[in-house]
């Protein structure tokens, strides 16, 4: 929308957990958060599939997207540091996406 307007649309989209099928059991978390250089994006995936990471500021702005990442059975740790190293600080809503699963996750930048 621009003119620093929220499109709480686009918002309400992305945190609505209800809006993709949700077939596999899955979480998701961010440590440490508030983030450092050293935070990562850990989740559980019941089988090997490719992802798709998307990140959006507080406002519903994309910042960062990224696809086809390879996603293997189980523990999966994902750093998330270099994503936002030139955002600043302030909320951002981490999105990962694999195997018809969604889930989101809210992440503090305070530096």
């Amino acid at each position: 929308m621009g003119h620093g307007i929220p499109d709480f649309a686009e918002a309400s989209r992305i945190l609505d957990p209800h809006a993709f099928e949700q077939k596999y059991d899955a979480w998701l978390t961010v440590y440490p958060n508030p983030l450092t250089d050293r935070s990562v994006v850990e989740f559980f995936s019941d089988d090997s599939y490719s992802a798709s990471l998307r990140v959006f500021d507080v406002m519903g702005r994309q910042v960062y997207a990224e696809n086809n990442i390879p996603v293997s059975e189980g523990f999966n740790s994902l750093p998330l540091a270099i994503y936002l190293q030139h955002q600043r600080s302030g909320l951002f809503i981490i999105r990962l996406e694999f195997g018809g699963n969604s889930r989101v996750i809210k992440a503090l930048k305070d530096r």
